[in-house]
């Protein structure tokens, strides 16, 4: 009788591109569960509503930002750190992974946070927090 593998029993597992930590969220980029091959190399940059796509035009993105650059942190993951408040301004926001300025890395059918409509995009959802952003208080 082989073992069973366990499923993972956490929801996130769906999730494409990123996760939410108390105070800052985390672009992931796992080549591998993109089913793309990157060189070693290679640079990705995270482009999306909330950094005006870098400028993107013509299939390219123009504003190689070295704030929206991911490093990689092992063979088959890259990963970007940014402040949770800088994306509090709304509760969701379209984005892709680029590979080199112009490779658009597909969004997977698999992913439960597949934009609707074209082109298909990834969505960040900014997990609302209770106390935090609900009413300035004066």
């Amino acid at each position: 009788d082989s073992p069973s593998i366990p499923a993972p029993s956490n929801s996130t597992t769906s999730l494409f591109g990123y996760r939410v930590d108390p105070d800052q969220v985390v672009f992931v980029f796992e080549p591998g569960r993109f089913a793309v091959q990157v060189a070693s190399n290679a640079t990705v940059h995270v482009a999306g509503s909330f950094n005006q796509w870098l400028g993107a035009s013509e299939g390219r993105i123009h504003i190689l930002a070295p704030a929206w650059q991911m490093q990689r942190v092992a063979d088959n993951r890259y990963e970007l750190h940014k402040k949770l408040a800088d994306f509090q301004q709304r509760p969701q926001w379209e984005f892709k992974f680029v590979v080199n300025q112009t490779q658009w890395v597909e969004v997977p059918s698999s992913a439960l946070n597949r934009s609707a409509g074209e082109p298909v995009n990834l969505t960040l959802t900014i997990p609302e927090r209770p106390g935090t952003g609900v009413s300035p208080s004066h």
